[in-house]
């Protein structure tokens, strides 16, 4: 189920992946890079992203609908 999606500087693609509680990371190329999130956040907190945004600061902003809240994550997180 995605529901957003965002490119960073080196044209890495980020997805909103709802149905699964997650975002996934692809490179431009297709490959599968990794993702974060899950049934819960690295808090334990439920996590269900919504949309993303990310900088150029290299962050990663999630509305997370269940928590209420922006969370932000930095590029280095993702695996």
């Amino acid at each position: 189920s995605p529901t957003g999606i965002a490119v960073d500087r080196q044209d890495n693609v980020y997805v909103v992946d709802s149905g699964n509680s997650r975002i996934q990371v692809f490179a431009a190329t297709g490959e599968f890079l990794g993702m974060w999130g899950g049934l819960t956040d690295q808090d334990d907190h439920e996590f269900a992203p919504t949309t993303l945004a990310v900088d150029h600061g290299g962050k990663v902003f999630v509305a997370d609908r269940d928590s209420s809240r922006i969370q932000v994550f930095d590029l280095r997180f993702v695996p």
